[in-house]
C-alpha cells in the first residue's frame, strides 16, 4: 500500500518535548489568508554546500559539457519565501486513527516544506533563475515556470472522497 508520510520532530513537532508527530497521507484543509503569510529563509540540501564547478570558473548555464572538478565552491542555496502562518491539516496516525490539527509557527513551516517534497516541489522551485547556480539553471530552466506555478499555487484538499474524520 502506498502511503505519504511526514514526521515532524524537535522544534518542528507540535507535541510536548518535540516528540515525533507522524502524519500518514496528510492534506491541507485550510490555509491562512495572503496577508497572514510569514517570511522564512530556507536552505536546500538539493544544492549542497560543496558543489564544485568546472576548473577556473563556473560553467555557462547553456554548456552541459562542463567538467566537474575540484575547485571553487558554491554556497548552499538559500531562498527567502513566504509560507502560511498556519495550516489546518488532516491525516492519519500509524494506526489509522484520524488526525485533524491546526499547525502554527515552525511546525506549520516544516509541515509545508515536507508536503512540498511529497508533492515533488523543491526549494529551487521558489527561487528565481538568477538565484540558482548555472548548472541548476541549465537543468531547471526549461521547466522552471511550470514548477513555480505549482509551488506558488497554495493548494488545499479538494478531493471528492471524505477524509479521515
Amino acid at each position: 500500500i502506498d502511503n505519504r508520510i511526514i514526521i515532524l520532530r524537535g522544534d518542528a513537532s507540535p507535541l510536548p518535548e518535540g516528540r515525533p508527530f507522524i502524519l500518514v497521507n496528510p492534506n491541507i484543509l485550510y490555509r491562512s489568508s495572503d496577508d497572514k503569510m510569514v517570511l522564512w529563509r530556507e536552505n536546500s540540501l538539493a544544492v549542497p554546500q560543496d558543489i564544485v564547478w568546472g576548473e577556473g570558473e563556473a560553467p555557462s548555464a547553456s554548456d552541459p559539457t562542463f567538467v566537474v572538478a575540484k575547485g571553487s565552491r558554491q554556497q548552499m542555496l538559500e531562498v527567502d519565501l513566504f509560507r502560511d502562518a498556519f495550516v489546518e491539516i488532516a491525516a492519519q496516525d500509524l494506526t489509522g486513527k484520524p488526525i485533524r490539527k491546526v499547525l502554527e509557527g515552525e511546525p506549520a513551516r516544516s509541515f509545508q516544506q515536507e508536503l512540498d517534497h511529497l508533492n515533488g516541489i523543491l526549494l529551487v522551485d521558489y527561487a528565481s533563475l538568477e538565484e540558482l547556480p548555472p548548472v541548476m539553471v541549465y537543468l531547471e530552466g526549461p521547466f522552471h515556470a511550470a514548477r513555480q506555478k505549482k509551488a506558488f499555487a497554495r493548494a488545499i484538499y479538494q478531493g471528492n472522497s471524505p477524509l479521515y474524520y
